[in-house]
Formats: structure tokens, C-alpha cells, sequence
């Protein structure tokens, strides 16, 4: 419905609108939990606050990777529930693929990539990893973030076209 309302607006508006709307409402979901969690941890010890807010952005971040998926999906087989259950499908490759590179293969690299990737925030006292602890993969989930709209944006042009 929303698609048919912004017929004379371009496809860049519509995209991008839909996804940052999507992306508000989940950050406000997620702020919430984040307060509950917050109550918590203060009423337990309030030392240990802090450590609410790095995942709270880690949350915020593979979810923003998620619904744009979802919404790339979506945009190139032309249905929700096909994109869907595409979007679930790839998540689901994600997480098994390099293990089973591992088992059937011995290649190991795939699985160090998936958790190294998965690991966005280094919290553990004495590891020196430059490339968690600098945000790497924290940057790269966010370019990835950002071209799943921009993909969704091609695809709906280049149908109209």
C-alpha cells in the first residue's frame, strides 16, 4: 500500500523512507528492552551499567542488517513471503555453511570469518585484537547495512524500467 501511495515520488524516497521508518521503530523497541535492562542491572549493582549500552548497539546494528535483507529480499522475488523466507534462508547459510566447509572440507577460514564477523564489540579484559577492538566488523555490518537499501533501490528501478 505504501508503494501505491508514493506512485509520484521516486524509488530513492520510497526505499529509503520505508527502510529508516522500519529502523525507528526498531531502535524504540530496543531502547525500551535497553530501560528494562537497565532497571535491572542498577537495582543489582549500578557498576556494571555500562556494559548495557555496547550491545545495545550490536542489537541495533545486525537488526538494521536483518530488515534490510529482508527488505532486498523482498524487492527481488516481488513477495513478502517469499522474501521472507529467502531473507531466512541466507541468515540461516550464514550461520551453518562454514561449519560445514569445516567438517566436510577441514577449511577453517570461512568459520574464523563468521566469528570474527559476529563478534562486534571485544569486551574480554587482555585481548588486544586490533581489528574487533577498533570496530572492523562493526563497520563492515554497517556498509552492509546501508547497501541493502541501496540494492532494493536498483531493483525496484530497474523494474519500473
Amino acid at each position: 500500500m505504501p508503494f501505491l501511495l508514493t506512485r509520484p515520488a521516486s524509488r530513492k524516497v520510497f526505499v529509503w523512507t520505508d527502510w529508516s521508518v522500519g529502523l525507528a521503530q526498531m531502535t524504540a523497541i530496543l531502547a525500551m528492552m535497553l530501560g528494562g535492562t537497565v532497571s535491572v542491572v542498577c537495582a543489582v549493582t549500578p557498576d556494571y551499567v555500562w556494559l548495557c549500552f555496547p550491545q545495545l548497539l550490536e542489537c541495533l546494528l545486525l537488526g538494521a542488517v536483518l530488515y534490510g535483507l529482508t527488505h532486498f529480499t523482498t524487492a527481488l522475488v516481488g513477495s513478502s513471503m517469499k522474501g521472507l523466507s529467502a531473507s531466512a534462508a541466507v541468515i540461516l547459510f550464514y550461520k551453518l555453511l562454514p561449519g560445514a566447509f569445516e567438517d566436510w572440507w577441514h577449511l577453517s577460514g570461512p568459520l574464523r570469518f563468521r566469528d570474527w564477523s559476529l563478534k562486534l564489540w571485544e569486551d574480554t579484559p587482555g585481548v588486544n585484537d586490533p581489528f574487533t577492538l577498533h570496530g572492523w566488523p562493526m563497520l563492515m555490518w554497517l556498509l552492509v547495512a546501508l547497501a541493502f537499501p541501496l540494492l532494493s533501490q536498483c531493483i525496484l528501478e530497474w523494474r519500473e524500467a
